[in-house]
């Protein structure tokens, strides 16, 4: 299975039939999650007619209908698409015969990525920040990140620093 890859609307963006349907579906190797992403949500206004379902390892944990923005998706409906590792997302699109005006329909991209914070051979000495791609070692304050930018050390002003309690 590619790592990232796009799922769409069929017509998308020049718009979708009456009576259109599509089932997508990806699940993750073990250790590794899938993100959904959309980008683009012009759908008709009432759910019973034109409907985009989300799954999250077999639950359901989106119905979509109407137009939103970029923004709106970024903020309401993308944090939640992610799968567990080694789970799996699904997408279920269906229309009906009522469409009186053209709707361009969904698209979106997903992406697997794998924890590094996770593997054990990525030890970071105090927190670890796991982003699609990499990871990040850091400190919490008044420690800096050695060049081996997996520990810390004490910052050493001349001033007593108080203990640092985990």
């Amino acid at each position: 299975m590619p790592m990232v890859g796009w799922v769409e609307s069929p017509g998308y963006p020049r718009g979708y039939e009456p009576f259109t349907s599509l089932t997508w579906a990806r699940c993750a190797p073990p250790g590794h999650t899938l993100t959904l992403v959309l980008t683009h949500l012009d759908l008709k206004d009432r759910c019973e007619n034109d409907t985009l379902k989300l799954y999250a390892d077999g639950s359901l944990i989106s119905t979509l209908c109407g137009t939103m923005s970029l923004e709106e998706l970024r903020l309401s409906v993308n944090p939640s698409l992610v799968s567990s590792p080694g789970g799996c997302l699904n997408v279920s699109f269906s229309t009906d015969y009522s469409n009186t005006e053209r709707h361009a329909g969904f698209r979106g991209f997903y992406i697997q990525d794998y924890d590094e914070c996770d593997d054990p051979n990525n030890k970071c000495s105090h927190f670890c920040y796991n982003f699609i791609g990499g990871y990040m070692c850091a400190c919490p304050s008044g420690y800096l990140l050695n060049a081996d930018n997996h520990t810390c050390s004490v910052v050493d002003c001349g001033m007593p620093t108080l203990p640092y309690a985990v």
